[in-house]
């Protein structure tokens, strides 16, 4: 099994505003599909509007198995 890791800042509104590789799988083809997967799930729910409204950095780990 590989996995791909992505550091994603994410505005009180749910919107993205910068996705880093934090871990590849050293094939570009399937590193790049996990990108679009995390930008293809914008908007993000938002931030209930009794947390502060900053931004958020998450993790996003994702496992890719082989067929």
């Amino acid at each position: 099994m590989r996995s791909t890791a992505y550091s994603v800042l994410i505005e009180p509104s749910g919107q993205i505003v910068n996705i880093t590789p934090l871990m590849a799988t050293g094939v570009p083809l399937i590193d790049e599909a996990a990108r679009e997967m995390i930008t293809n799930s914008e908007p993000f729910p938002h931030v209930p509007p009794d947390y502060p409204q900053i931004r958020t950095l998450i993790t996003i780990m994702i496992p890719m198995y082989p067929r």
